[in-house]
């Protein structure tokens, strides 16, 4: 990702920082280490998304399983980009330095998108439980379903075009 915010934290990790600083930078680092993580999920979900509905005959339900696993990591690799960010901007000991290359009034920063992204991670991370407890509704996805448009699990919908907005 932004390789200034790189060249801003690695010396400081790599050369010696204590307390409030090395928690600043090594926060400043996973940012963009997750952020990234998240973008490349999703290329690689979308890539696999593309080779189901492009696929031949047969049924290609391996490029549907990938895909469905890859947008799984994404939202959750975005949702921690978003705490990340949030802490990194609200947090008064952050160098100007790292502020100055952090995106300002982030979309992610929403209220409407932190929720949206909140609740998708969170439908994820819970399926199983609901699966063993009996409680998904009669015709609800059990997994998370990569469609045309958008990525869909039980009442959550994130359309792709959102999402790749928010990675941007």
């Amino acid at each position: 990702l932004n390789q200034r915010i790189v060249d801003l934290v690695a010396p400081r990790l790599f050369k010696g920082a204590n307390g409030a600083q090395l928690r600043t930078y090594t926060l400043a680092l996973h940012f963009v280490r997750i952020s990234d993580l998240a973008v490349r999920e999703y290329q690689l979900g979308r890539a696999e998304t593309i080779a189901f509905w492009n696929g031949s005959a047969s049924f290609n339900i391996g490029a549907y399983s990938r895909s469905s696993s890859h947008f799984e990591v994404c939202i959750d690799a975005l949702k921690r980009a978003i705490n990340i960010l949030r802490k990194l901007r609200a947090d008064s000991d952050v160098p100007l330095s790292i502020k100055s290359v952090l995106p300002r009034s982030s979309i992610l920063l929403t209220s409407s998108v932190e929720k949206q992204v909140t609740a998708m991670r969170d439908a994820i991370q819970h399926i199983e439980e609901k699966i063993v407890a009996g409680e998904l509704p009669k015709g609800s996805s059990l997994i998370l379903m990569p469609t045309v448009t958008h990525l869909e699990l039980g009442r959550r919908r994130i359309s792709f075009t959102d999402l790749a907005f928010w990675l941007n």
